[in-house]
């Protein structure tokens, strides 16, 4: 059985200039997360960190509210809402936007 877990990720007005930024504590996240269902290194971070700034760039990082992070039987991850292979957990980041460091 597949478990789902949503994270908010609050970024801050100068984070949300960066796209880097954004994939960096975006992918603190999914290590944190892959560490609690046993899949902590099974994954290249320099890659997902890549993969996710592309998505990013492609998908207007700035207004992005919501993004789906699959880990699948194999210990790889997936991101996005298309993956292949057995999904076993997701993780569900939501993004919030503020220049005060509170979610919204």
């Amino acid at each position: 059985m597949t478990s789902t877990e949503t994270i908010d990720l609050t970024v801050s007005g100068v984070e949300a200039r960066s796209i880097a930024s954004i994939a960096n504590k975006a992918v603190q996240k999914i290590e944190e997360f892959a560490s609690r269902h046993g899949c902590s290194g099974q994954f290249d971070k320099t890659k997902l960190k890549d993969d996710l700034i592309i998505f990013l760039a492609k998908r207007d990082a700035l207004h992005l509210e919501e993004l789906q992070i699959s880990i699948l039987g194999d210990g790889s991850v997936g991101v996005g809402g298309v993956v292949t292979g057995k999904r076993t957990n997701d993780l569900i980041l939501r993004f919030g936007y503020s220049n005060d460091g509170r979610f919204f």
